[in-house]
């Protein structure tokens, strides 16, 4: 994953929640961001050396694979429950209003459904992995 993609969707989320700090906080923000950034793709990027024992390699598969389902969630409960309720809730689902709907039931949903989603990606690993 890309370090800048990381940095401009951190920023993106603070300035749709805090979107009336002074200019000076959204640069200091930006900066710490930057920090996160390059520390977050350390932990996404595949290993480079070909020498790693199989062992080191499952796990960090494993890690990986968490990580993704964590943000996935991160950004359907915190991003779409909070931060972008009141855009989300211009639409309607189920009678409901979207940006309600994901606060009740869509991160509910997200998360049940991320359960079989690293149910199924784990075998896949592990059957990769399967002669340890």
């Amino acid at each position: 994953m890309n370090v800048h993609l990381i940095w401009l969707s951190l920023v993106i989320l603070w300035n749709y929640g805090f979107p009336n700090v002074p200019p000076y906080s959204d640069v200091i923000a930006a900066i710490l961001f930057s920090f996160v950034s390059t520390q977050l793709e350390k932990y996404f990027r595949l290993p480079k050396k070909r020498e790693k024992n199989k062992h080191d390699q499952y796990w960090f598969e494993n890690i990986q694979l968490i990580i993704r389902c964590l943000i996935i969630w991160f950004i359907v409960s915190y991003g779409f429950g909070i931060i972008l309720v009141d855009h989300l809730n211009l639409f309607r689902m189920g009678g409901y209003k979207l940006g309600f709907w994901f606060a009740q039931q869509g991160s509910i949903f997200t998360f049940v459904a991320l359960i079989f989603y690293y149910s199924f990606k784990i075998s896949e690993i592990d059957d990769k992995y399967e002669k340890l």
